[in-house]
């Protein structure tokens, strides 16, 4: 199977090869028509047909939001990056204005 992960980083030529796919694409495609078939089958089927509530949506979304991005912002936090923190310093305001070579200034 060359979709293997054990497979070295460079071949017979030796060539560089640094991306190793985790998932084929057959096996993606195929995923996808599976889903879609089964998307478009439970669509017809009268049990499935449930009533959307508002609340229960956003319920969803901040559930599905924490659990897909649960390592990524414990990484984040870990390296010291939290985007929602407001206690960062201002940049001061004595700089002059209309000068271009101070626009880019960081």
């Amino acid at each position: 199977d060359e979709d293997s992960p054990s497979r070295p980083a460079s071949d017979a030529s030796g060539e560089y090869r640094p991306f190793v796919r985790a998932l084929s694409e057959f096996r993606l495609c195929c995923r996808g028509v599976f889903a879609f078939a089964g998307a478009l089958a439970v669509s017809f089927v009268d049990d499935f047909d449930l009533d959307v509530d508002v609340q229960f949506l956003l319920c969803f979304f901040v559930v599905l939001f924490g659990y897909t991005m649960k390592q990524q912002i414990s990484h984040m936090a870990k390296h010291g990056y939290v985007p929602w923190n407001f206690s960062k310093k201002k940049a001061s305001g004595s700089r002059k204005k209309g000068k271009q070579e101070d626009m880019y200034d960081v």
